[in-house]
């Protein structure tokens, strides 16, 4: 917030003071405008606009949990509603996830769903699959996976077996022993 400053005060040391300490005071309330702003969406929400929506939720965050796990959780909370249908889960998983990010079989004669998200830290992982384990009926099993290879698949592996593979390759496709 730049104020205009007539060139008959400029001389004047008080007048000065004012306008430096106004100026202060206008940057940071376009800082605060600009961040409440943001607040008014979950996936853009700053620290302030999380921990709100945390207390609504009744959501206790960990000691170790970044904002954007804390964002995850909160999206995850935020959309629960009652009847969970095949459209509201397709919706919540683009809502958590963005479209694109996952695949989803439904097999109804086999009682079975099978999923593999693209999620980048462990603890979404966790609450993502507790999500699932609440909306998915008993009566359906779930098989639910990662979408890239980890680290715990391609430990199987040798150096000499891998390095037939790009690097997409090795993090895209499934492997399979020789």
């Amino acid at each position: 917030m730049q104020l205009e400053i007539p060139a008959a005060i400029e001389n004047i040391d008080e007048i000065m003071a004012i306008y430096a300490a106004e100026e202060k005071v206008g940057q940071r309330l376009e800082k605060e405008i600009r961040d409440r702003d943001l607040d008014t969406c979950i996936r853009t929400a700053t620290e302030y606009g999380i921990s709100r929506r945390e207390k609504i939720l009744k959501i206790q965050p960990q000691d170790t949990d970044s904002l954007e796990d804390r964002r995850f959780r909160v999206l995850i909370k935020w959309y629960d509603d009652y009847p969970y249908t095949y459209n509201d889960l397709l919706n919540r998983l683009n809502n958590l996830l963005g479209n694109g990010n996952y695949t989803l079989v439904v097999l109804p004669e086999e009682m079975e769903l099978k999923c593999l998200v693209e999620l980048t830290r462990k603890q979404m992982y966790a609450d993502f699959e507790k999500l699932m384990d609440e909306i998915v009926p008993m009566n359906m099993t779930m098989d639910i996976g990662l979408r890239y290879n980890q680290h715990e698949t391609l430990h199987a592996f040798t150096h000499d077996y891998l390095k037939k593979y790009t690097h997409e390759q090795v993090r895209n496709t499934v492997l399979k022993g020789e």
